[in-house]
């Protein structure tokens, strides 16, 4: 293995360092800050292959795009990684109802 293209950052480092900005207790109030900016995109992450949990109408993304957390996976390094996991694939999907709703109702 190359030391200089093998990642020292852990999965659950880099989810963490993502997760900065969302308040997992509230995906619709990060809804509407990320509204007011003008970013429509919906949470992408990762696992088999890339998911968008509670998004129902897929054509979306192709108009307003995705933005994928790193960090996702289905691979679990620790019991840490794999709950911080499961709470954000909740918030990622509640986030991503609320966003359909409110882009929905244009």
């Amino acid at each position: 293995m190359n030391p200089d293209t093998v990642p020292e950052t852990t999965q659950l480092a880099l989810l963490k360092t993502y997760l900065l900005p969302i308040n997992l207790n509230s995906p619709r109030k990060d809804v509407e800050a990320r509204i007011k900016h003008k970013d429509y995109r919906f949470i992408a992450i990762g696992g088999f292959g890339i998911g968008y949990p509670g998004l129902s109408n897929k054509e979306l993304l192709c108009k307003y795009g995705s933005r994928y957390i790193m960090g996702t996976s289905d691979a679990l390094e620790s019991k840490e990684h794999g709950k911080l996991s499961h709470e954000f694939n909740s918030y990622a999907k509640e986030y991503n109802m609320a966003l359909e709703r409110k882009l929905s109702a244009q």
